[in-house]
């Protein structure tokens, strides 16, 4: 069947939405969903309990199936929509904020948190959907839950200090913070194939660790540009650089990373962009801007980043590139947090891609017509700006930084310092020139 699993990093900017949150999984989801009768054959095992061979019959939904993900997921829309006119909100937060058997959902009052978590129990329930390990940030949210249904089974643990998975990564109830894990292989020698793997470890949904990530990226694009074979030792240039990356990858558990957006509370809420390109990668970071009480306060959404091609591309067009990745993302979280509404800033400190951005696509040769066509249709509405070097965070990612430089790094987690100010203060236009072909 079709894939119906929501993006998962959709899921998680989402949840981060709400100021009172609560997760909880769907106990053995696949065999509470009985297979027809019909097609019951088509699931038979042997089964030796001592010396006599059995066949036995598999009446539900079985792990491994390559169809079992869509029959659980099916089953959750179906359950869904059969009950929506008794548990309405229940039904929106299995269509939306359901990844698999893991429910991560909230409210921006503690009373509406309170019904909306005895809707989803109540509608999964009706279905033979029974939900455990209940957590929350507030110990009141789980205060008549059974024991025996919550993360931690004990009556003087009603907010656990230790760290819950939630799709891949930890947040801390107590705090109410992300973390992250790092997997080694201490002791690899590095290859093109370890150096792979490790990275693909580093499991990051939200590209929070992008400045990090892209200096493994350039070296494995390196290993390649060398025709080293998978297993074969790198260069003593490139192994250096491995080394000295992977030996502080530990220090990024240290990071914590702030749950809430205070979106809920805000009077105003903005989207801010920002683009970057080096000669060797190229990169866009989003952060969310809101203002509550007349306090302004940045949070960094979600970023990514692209090496560059190994055909070589003026800086300009990878700038511009750059710029093309951002308004992807922007329109991406936009829509996932529902921001239509709200003012988008799209970030750049390239004034050749701000003049080719406000052009007509018409006016320039294919590859960049093609490129701002994308980038016009994608945020029709948004306002680029230029951002000076120094204060643009896409930087970071486009050169990297090393793990240690960025657990204290403030332009990389927070946004410069001007989205703190009155936007009287922000950076204003330099002139642009009025033709540009490149």
């Amino acid at each position: 069947g079709p894939n119906l699993l929501p993006v998962l990093a959709d899921v998680v900017m989402r949840w981060r939405r709400h100021r009172y949150v609560f997760v909880a999984d769907v106990e053995k989801m696949y065999r509470q969903i009985a297979v027809h009768p019909e097609d019951r054959n088509l699931q038979r095992i042997l089964w030796r309990e001592e010396n006599r061979l059995e066949d036995y019959t598999l009446n539900t939904v079985t792990y491994g199936l390559t169809c079992a993900p869509y029959l659980a997921l099916r089953v959750l829309r179906q359950l869904a929509t059969d009950e929506e006119e008794r548990f309405p909100r229940g039904a929106e937060t299995l269509r939306r904020d359901v990844y698999m058997d893991d429910v991560l959902t909230g409210a921006s009052t503690l009373e509406s948190c309170r019904h909306l978590r005895e809707q989803v129990s109540s509608l999964c329930m009706a279905g033979g959907f029974p939900l455990k390990k209940w957590a929350a940030n507030t110990e009141d949210l789980l205060r008549d839950v059974p024991l025996e249904c919550r993360l931690l089974p004990s009556a003087d643990a009603l907010l656990p200090a230790i760290d819950h998975a939630v799709l891949g990564l930890r947040w801390s109830p107590t705090t109410d913070e992300f973390a992250l894990t790092v997997r080694r292989s201490p002791g690899v020698p590095p290859t093109k194939r370890s150096i792979l793997s490790q990275t693909a470890r580093l499991f990051d949904p939200l590209g929070w660790l992008a400045p990090i990530i892209v200096r493994a990226k350039l070296i494995i694009q390196a290993t390649w540009l060398q025709q080293l074979e998978w297993d074969a030792p790198l260069t003593a240039e490139e192994a250096r650089a491995w080394r000295t990356l992977e030996e502080e990858l530990p220090l990024l558990e240290q990071i914590r990373v702030t749950r809430w957006f205070k979106t809920d509370a805000a009077e105003v809420s903005e989207l801010h962009g920002f683009s970057d390109a080096s000669e060797r990668a190229y990169a866009a970071v989003v952060y969310l801007r809101t203002v509550v009480d007349g306090q302004p306060n940045t949070s960094l959404v979600m970023a990514k980043t692209k090496v560059a091609p190994l055909k070589r591309v003026s800086l300009p067009r990878l700038e511009l590139c750059a710029a093309a990745l951002l308004s992807k993302i922007a329109e991406q979280v936009r829509t996932t947090l529902d921001l239509e509404a709200s003012r988008v800033y799209l970030w750049t400190d390239s004034t050749v891609t701000l003049s080719w951005i406000r052009g007509h696509p018409a006016r320039w040769t294919t590859f960049v017509a093609n490129r701002v066509a994308e980038i016009q249709r994608a945020n029709p509405d948004a306002r680029w700006q230029h951002v000076p070097g120094r204060d643009n965070p896409a930087d970071c990612a486009s050169r990297g930084v090393s793990p240690r430089e960025l657990m204290e790094h403030p332009l990389w987690w927070r946004g410069p310092s001007f989205l703190a100010q009155d936007p009287a203060a922000w950076p204003t236009d330099p002139g642009l020139p009025e033709r540009t072909e490149l």
